[in-house]
């Protein structure tokens, strides 16, 4: 197991994995500052490993590949997170702050955790076996797949209002799940349509909780 660990200050972590992984078995860990880390790897970027950048700093974290068996924790500050691929059976969470987090790829066994303030969660992909959830705020939280949207996961926001999109594809969105938000004015929109000649199911087995 490897460790990079930086001081207060505001720090730049960039990491080629190559045709490798860019992050396996390691750890990452800054006390605070402005950060700004990327990690790129055709094969993961992130393998068994941890970053935990601590303190108030505005953190950007940009990673070009799969997660895998992780952990992302981003503690104070407005944080960006961008992942390329998949997550899997991974826990990240983003903390208090404006924080804007995009997954462009699947969402498997998996956490996704933002603190209070206005944030943003975009999954462009199905979210299986996992919970999404978003703290206090005028949230905007959307999943969109080309099938299942959600699958046996939980899909949350807390209070002041949100703003939910859930889009999947081609023989339903939304199976054996649920979506809540808190008090103040939600807007949940659920999509989806029909293919392989079968008509599609927008919800099966699932539930939609708002609280006012």
């Amino acid at each position: 197991a490897s460790a990079i660990t930086t001081g207060s200050d505001s720090d730049t972590i960039h990491i080629n994995g190559g045709s490798g992984t860019g992050l396996g078995d390691s750890t990452i860990i800054s006390t605070g500052g402005d950060n700004d880390l990327s990690i790129v790897a055709e094969k993961s970027a992130m393998d068994g490993s941890s970053i935990r950048l601590e303190g108030d700093g505005n953190n950007a974290i940009f990673l070009d590949g799969d997660i895998n068996a992780s952990e992302i924790t981003a503690l104070g500050g407005n944080d960006t997170l961008t992942v390329s691929g998949d997550v899997d059976t991974s826990d990240i969470d983003l903390g208090n702050g404006v924080n804007q987090a995009t997954i462009n790829g699947d969402v498997g066994d998996s956490a996704i955790t933002t603190g209070n303030d206005t944030d943003s969660i975009a999954i462009f992909g199905a979210v299986t076996g996992s919970a999404i959830a978003a703290g206090n705020g005028a949230n905007t939280v959307s999943v969109d797949s080309d099938y299942y949207a959600l699958s046996d996961s939980t899909l949350s926001s807390g209070n002041d209002g949100s703003t939910i999109d859930v889009t999947g594809d081609t023989n339903g969105v939304i199976g054996d799940s649920s979506v809540t938000t808190g008090s103040g004015a939600d807007t949940i929109t659920i999509e989806g349509g029909s293919g392989s000649g079968k008509s599609g199911r927008h919800l099966q087995e699932s539930c939609i909780v708002y609280t006012s």
